[in-house]
C-alpha cells in the first residue's frame, strides 16, 4: 500500500491553490527548507500568506481527525486531500501523514472485502462495493486501487453474464406476479393459525394464456422484452421459449395479433384526439383517415368517423 509522501511539487501546487503565491518557503520530506519560487512584495505580506496557508491547513486536518474518529471516511477523506495541497511546516506533514495512512489502511480492509464478494462470484455485490469505496476514498491510493477493481470487474466476461442472467431473471418475476396476481383466491383456513402455504405460480403457456386481455398483451410485452435485451441469458432463453409455444396455439396467436392490432389503433385516435384539441383540425382529419384505413372495422375507426363528422358540423357552421 502506498504511503503520503510529499515533496517541493505539492509545495508548488499549495502556492499555485493560495493566488499564486511566491517565495514561501516550505519543508520538504527529509525536513529541508524548499522555496516554492520567486515574487515581488514585503516580507510581511509573505508571511501572513504562510500562516494563512498554515491555519487552512490545520482546520482541515483538524476536520479530517473528526471525520475519521465519527467512521465518516469520505468526508475525512476529502479534508485530507484538501490539506495535502497546503502543507507549510514538518508537524503538518507528519499529521497529514498519518491520516492518509490510516484511511489508506481502513480502506485497504473494506476493498479486501470487496474483493472476496467477487471470488465467490457475486458480481453485482462487489460492483457496488468497488463504486462505493472508490467514492469515499477518492484521492488516496485505496481509492484509485477500488477504481480499478470496478473496471476490471465490470469487464470481466463471467461478471457481464451473471449480470444479465440477474437482470433476466428480475425481468421474469414481473411475468410470475402477474399470473399470482391472477391466481384465484383460495378460502380462508378455519384455523387461521394454520395457514396453508400456497405453491409457487408456475408460468406456462397455458397459464398465460388463460390470462385476461389486459395481463396477456402485458406478459407478452415483458418476454419479448426480456428475450431481446438479454439475449443468451438461460432466463432469456426460456422466455424465448414461452413466446414461441404461445404463438404456436393458434387461439392464442390469432388473440395476441388482435390485442395488438387494437393497442396500435387505440394509440393512433389518442394521437389524432390530441391534434383535434389542440386546434390543429386539418393535421386531425388526416390521423383520423389513417386511422380509417389502417383499422377498419375496428371501433376505433368508428370514433374516427365519428370524429370526423364533428369537425365537418364545426366546419360547416364557421
Amino acid at each position: 500500500m502506498k504511503t503520503l509522501t510529499l515533496s517541493a511539487a505539492v509545495l508548488a501546487l499549495a502556492a499555485s491553490a493560495y493566488g499564486q503565491v511566491r517565495n514561501i518557503r516550505g519543508v520538504g520530506p527529509n525536513g529541508e527548507t524548499i522555496g516554492t519560487g520567486s515574487r515581488t512584495g514585503t516580507r510581511t505580506e509573505q508571511r501572513s500568506e504562510r500562516e494563512l496557508m498554515e491555519r487552512s491547513c490545520e482546520r482541515y486536518l483538524d476536520k479530517a481527525e473528526k471525520h475519521l474518529a465519527a467512521k465518516a471516511y469520505g468526508p475525512a477523506c476529502r479534508e485530507a486531500v484538501a490539506a495535502r495541497n497546503l502543507l507549510v511546516t514538518q508537524a503538518l506533514l507528519k499529521r497529514c501523514k498519518a491520516l492518509y495512512t490510516e484511511l489508506n489502511k481502513i480502506g485497504a480492509e473494506q476493498l479486501a472485502q470487496a474483493d472476496l464478494l467477487y471470488e465467490k462470484a457475486r458480481y453485482a455485490e462487489a460492483l457496488k462495493e468497488y463504486r462505493r469505496l472508490a467514492g469515499v476514498f477518492h484521492g488516496l491510493p485505496v481509492g484509485a486501487q477500488a477504481a480499478n477493481s470496478h473496471r476490471q470487474c465490470a469487464e470481466d466476461p463471467a461478471c457481464q453474464a451473471a449480470l444479465k442472467e440477474a437482470k433476466a431473471q428480475n425481468l421474469f418475476q414481473s411475468v410470475a406476479r402477474t399470473l399470482e396476481l391472477a391466481r384465484p383466491r383460495s378460502r380462508p383456513t378455519t384455523r387461521p393459525n394454520q395457514a396453508v402455504p400456497r405453491k409457487p405460480v408456475a408460468v406456462t403457456p397455458k397459464a398465460i394464456l388463460a390470462l385476461d386481455d389486459e395481463k396477456l398483451l402485458r406478459v407478452a410485452d415483458n418476454l419479448r422484452q426480456l428475450a431481446r435485451i438479454c439475449s443468451g441469458a438461460p432466463t432469456a432463453s426460456r422466455a424465448a421459449n414461452l413466446l414461441r409455444a404461445i404463438q404456436a396455439d393458434p387461439a392464442g396467436k390469432q388473440r395476441l395479433a388482435a390485442l395488438s392490432a387494437r393497442r396500435k389503433a387505440e394509440g393512433a385516435l389518442k394521437v389524432a384526439n390530441a391534434y383535434h384539441k389542440a386546434g390543429m383540425v386539418a393535421k386531425a382529419l388526416t390521423l383520423y383517415r389513417k386511422v380509417i384505413k389502417e383499422h377498419a372495422g375496428t371501433p376505433q375507426a368508428a370514433q374516427a368517423r365519428a370524429q370526423i363528422a364533428v369537425i365537418k358540423a364545426e366546419l360547416a357552421h364557421e
